[in-house]
């Protein structure tokens, strides 16, 4: 009896233990298994913000980002920086965990929106850009 065809080049056999499914179109980096101890440290303080962050709804995060940076750009005090300050660590810490994970050129484009974040920051509590 011939296989049933799922699709080009699929079986239903075949799509039955295939049950892992690839990140994206680009080949995945695999992290090396050695790590620091200031990386084990940073992972361990991490895991009850991750799992906070993770039980929120999805829309949740990305629209307080989105608040801060408006407010950390718009707001004519010098209080816009501190916001800026907060979003900045939080992507810096982001950064931080996903390391490892990340080609160099992943790497360089959110170290340079990091800096451009604290940059602004600096920018903001030294009162530049207020009205």
């Amino acid at each position: 009896m011939p296989k049933q065809s799922t699709g080009p080049g699929r079986t239903s056999s075949t799509r039955k233990s295939n049950t892992t499914r690839p990140l994206g179109p680009r080949a995945q980096r695999i992290p090396s298994q050695a790590k620091s101890p200031a990386r084990i440290k940073l992972e361990q303080r991490s895991i009850r913000p991750l799992h906070f962050f993770r039980k929120l709804p999805k829309f949740v995060l990305p629209v307080v980002m989105g608040v801060f940076l408006f407010l950390g750009l718009f707001l004519p005090t010098p209080l816009a920086g501190a916001f800026l300050l907060v979003l900045g660590g939080f992507l810096g810490w982001l950064l931080a965990l996903s390391w490892p994970a990340l080609n160099v050129g992943s790497r360089w484009i959110r170290v340079i929106v990091v800096i451009a974040i604290l940059a602004a920051a600096i920018w903001r509590f030294a009162g530049y850009g207020s009205a």
